[in-house]
């Protein structure tokens, strides 16, 4: 296979790289709205059950256009970050983490035509962290924990619905969310 270049998963290292990306952008007030893009874009590369081999095959996924495309490059070029997969059931952002908890604590519990599993957020948030890479901040200076960001993203995909019940904020899984719950877990 002379002149042919085999290229590994880069997946993981472009979710790493992203993820110091957007810290870095929080703490910049001006790019409050350029981290929530790269959020996005971390979102898809972490649902995504495709090999991300090139940075134009991450840029063919939601949320990632030329001015991320021009920064997984940079991200390639300084080989900061590692592009090894999480180990075991473990996952890189709480958005996979979510999505797989919400499918774990409902899949026991037997739901009529009219009853909906509605898990309470400090469970989901504590079963969610025993899934992921990522730490889920109690007590920032600004109040704001990107690990927990994530389910902003997954409700707007409508793979999440929440509502409060007794001033509790409940979440459940909805179909689209279920089937790529169940695709993570294969």
């Amino acid at each position: 296979m002379a002149g042919k270049q085999t290229f590994g998963d880069l997946k993981y290292l472009f979710i790493r790289g992203l993820i110091n990306y957007e810290k870095w952008q929080r703490s910049r007030h001006y790019l409050k709205s350029a981290a929530e893009w790269t959020s996005r874009a971390i979102v898809s590369l972490e649902l995504t059950l495709h090999h991300i081999k090139t940075v134009h095959q991450a840029m063919r996924l939601e949320g990632i256009g030329r001015g991320l495309g021009d920064k997984l490059k940079d991200i390639i070029s300084k080989q900061q970050y590692s592009e090894a997969a999480p180990h075991g059931s473990q996952y890189i952002t709480s958005a996979a983490a979510i999505l797989v908890t919400l499918l774990k604590l409902t899949h026991g519990r037997s739901l009529g035509s009219s009853d909906t599993a509605w898990i309470p957020e400090d469970i989901l948030k504590y079963e969610s962290q025993q899934r992921c890479e990522e730490k889920f901040l109690k007590n920032t200076n600004s109040g704001f924990c990107c690990a927990w960001w994530w389910i902003e993203i997954l409700i707007n995909r409508q793979f999440i619905k929440r509502r409060l019940v007794k001033k509790v904020p409940v979440y459940e899984l909805l179909p689209l969310g279920r089937n790529i719950a169940v695709r993570l877990l294969e």
